[in-house]
């Protein structure tokens, strides 16, 4: 298996040069697509090379101290929130998330390299990476992406745990995928994978690839995006800022009863969501 980690972590190769080597790494990684795409047979071939182009995933893409240097910028925030058990579309079951716009010097420079491969040079991105804490028996349910919520290519690190993610055809219901996601790997999801089959992450009742049983942990995503086209642009805050404000309630109601409960030995700042920097 290739070791991207240790490709991208060199300090002594020019930049350039590196991204070429992603390049071809990235090509030398789809001819082994077996390892992580489970396509039925019901899919014919040209659909199947087409799916196989976007819908990629580099395996050990993260290093051991990057996965948990990631983990541990994230986690003295993230447990300050609540996990949900609904979600403003019905998309997500057991989560918590956030939008991060800044991060410390190690972990901008993980953030660069999948920025690096996943999107053509000149691509507009959005700034702010999406941050999604499933719990161990959380789930996302089947959904097709808006392009109004954002660009057309999204690029996941999976942390903490393997899982699995099914994509189905959403006219041909029979032509499906089930993709491996394993712990400290970079999904990158564009195209048909995106808008022509719908894509979930599997509860453990039914996380399966192949014939092994993938048992799902607490999972955390970090997730780049890039920027919708033209006037939509704007609206790809609009379920964000959604959530935001439930996650905000959800932090006052926190400290609304912590207030209460300690009345009597000081008064309790009140918290104000915002965007984690």
């Amino acid at each position: 298996m290739i070791s991207f980690a240790k490709i991208l972590a060199s300090n002594t190769v020019p930049k350039m040069r590196i991204i070429c080597r992603l390049s071809h790494s990235l090509e030398v990684n789809r001819e082994r697509w077996k390892e992580y795409l489970d396509i039925s047979e019901s899919c014919d071939e040209e659909l199947q090379r087409t799916l196989v182009k976007d819908m990629t995933v580099i395996e050990e893409f993260l290093s051991d101290d990057e996965e948990n240097s990631l983990f541990q910028e994230l986690e003295p925030y993230m447990k300050k929130l609540h996990y949900e058990f609904d979600h403003w579309d019905d998309a997500i079951h057991g989560y918590r998330e956030t939008e991060r716009l800044q991060w410390n010097k190690s972990n901008t420079i993980i953030l660069d390299r999948v920025r690096n491969i996943a999107f053509p040079p000149g691509t507009p991105q959005l700034k702010l990476v999406h941050v999604l804490d499933l719990t161990e028996e959380g789930y996302i349910k089947p959904h097709i992406d808006s392009v109004r919520f954002c660009g057309n290519t999204i690029a996941g690190l999976s942390l903490l745990t393997d899982c699995v993610m099914r994509l189905a055809h959403h006219k041909q219901k029979e032509i499906t995928a089930n993709v491996l996601l394993k712990r400290k790997s970079l999904y990158i999801m564009k195209g048909i994978a995106r808008f022509d089959f719908t894509h979930e992450i599997l509860p453990n009742d039914c996380s399966k690839f192949r014939d092994g049983i993938i048992h799902k942990g607490r999972r955390v995503s970090v997730i780049c995006r890039n920027e919708p086209s033209g006037e939509q642009s704007v609206l790809c805050l609009i379920p964000r800022l959604m959530s935001m404000e439930r996650q905000r309630h959800s932090l006052l109601n926190k400290s609304n009863r912590r207030t209460h409960s300690l009345s009597h030995i000081r008064t309790a700042n009140q918290p104000a969501y915002k965007v984690t920097d």
